[in-house]
């Protein structure tokens, strides 16, 4: 039998990738979308004063208004959640002791981005690339927090690719740098990177293939061209469309 002391022991853990979740060991602490939206803003954010809260939480409500709601959000997510929300006379924040897999994940990625060489490659491809965070909510501090997060993933999914491909791992650098581009498709630094990775990994059929994929869709959506950058690599291999290999040759993963 498991008692409630016991329970208490145990740290909690809160999911906002892929969806939100409150858990303490195996048990998922239930909450209403108000008291998730609470938790989630004060984990992205840390420490805030109640009017901040109340003002980015109910932006459209009344000032009298947003403060009573968070008073209910606050007294049900302290009821539910026990330990998991420190309320001060001015301030909430979060317990010290919560575990927030954004935390650990943007804690990763700006590692990985400082010393790319260190990582496992495959590990930190598969960690970063379904890190969606809490998908279905569109408040604006969530976009924002969401963009954030997605910049700290592409820097370092870049910078993995970047690392390995001067190793001489191109192969390697061909899936960090797609995963990097399903995050931002238009970069061009990435765009330049994944034809190098291509080409260094001899799929020349497939750095044409990407080249001309990419040069649509910027047309498509911003009316402009690729770089001469990216232009210069491609050029030589049009021109000369009998060193291209076989079109049977397996695309790269």
């Amino acid at each position: 039998m498991v008692t409630r002391a016991t329970s208490q022991s145990v740290q909690p853990r809160l999911q906002l990738l892929g969806w939100w979740d409150l858990r303490r060991g195996p048990d998922s602490i239930p909450l209403g979308r108000r008291e998730q939206r609470l938790v989630a803003l004060l984990a992205l954010t840390g420490r805030r004063t109640r009017h901040q809260l109340a003002g980015t939480l109910w932006p459209d409500s009344s000032d009298d208004h947003a403060m009573s709601s968070l008073r209910a959000a606050v007294w049900n997510t302290r009821r539910a959640a026990g330990d998991v929300l420190l309320a001060q006379q001015h301030t909430l924040a979060l317990a010290g002791h919560l575990t927030v897999d954004v935390t650990q994940l943007v804690s990763l990625a700006s590692g990985v981005a400082a010393a790319p060489g260190e990582h496992d490659s495959a590990q930190v491809v598969e960690t970063l690339e379904a890190a969606d965070l809490l998908p279905g909510w569109y408040d604006d501090w969530v976009l924002f927090e969401r963009e954030r997060v997605d910049h700290a993933r592409f820097r370092a999914l870049e910078a993995l690719a970047r690392a390995r491909l001067r190793t001489g791992q191109p192969h390697e650098a061909v899936v960090a740098t797609r995963s990097a581009l399903r995050i931002e498709p238009l970069h061009e630094g990435a765009n330049v990177l994944l034809v190098r990775a291509c080409l260094a990994a001899g799929s020349t059929v497939e750095a044409v293939r990407h080249f001309h994929e990419y040069r649509r869709r910027l047309q498509r959506e911003l009316g402009i061209r690729p770089s001469p950058q990216l232009t210069e690599l491609i050029v030589p291999l049009l021109i000369a469309p009998q060193r291209l290999p076989s079109r049977n040759q397996p695309p790269l993963a």
